[in-house]
């Protein structure tokens, strides 16, 4: 996932939990507590490798972004050596 980066976003219009994948032109938007891919311009393996990650740390990712929407930015959520860098 070298390249890639998950935002939360503060001033979305809408309130569910949500997570951006962004990389230069490519992206997508996943569902924080399901997975469900609400918008895709990913190659797949990024996106199996997102999903994962969401999978084994939901938890922290619906703390930031609930800690985002109130405007407490949480910072990085893994440290970077746990981050897999393929």
């Amino acid at each position: 996932m070298a390249g890639y980066g998950l935002y939360f976003y503060p001033n979305e219009l809408h309130r569910r939990p949500h997570v951006d994948v962004v990389s230069g032109m490519s992206g997508a938007v996943l569902d924080v507590r399901t997975g469900e891919v609400l918008a895709v311009n990913l190659p797949p393996r990024v996106l199996r490798a997102v999903r994962a990650l969401l999978s084994q740390y939901r938890e922290e990712a619906l703390r930031a972004f609930n800690e985002t929407l109130e405007h407490r930015f949480p910072g990085a959520l893994l440290p970077e050596k746990e981050v897999d860098h393929e």
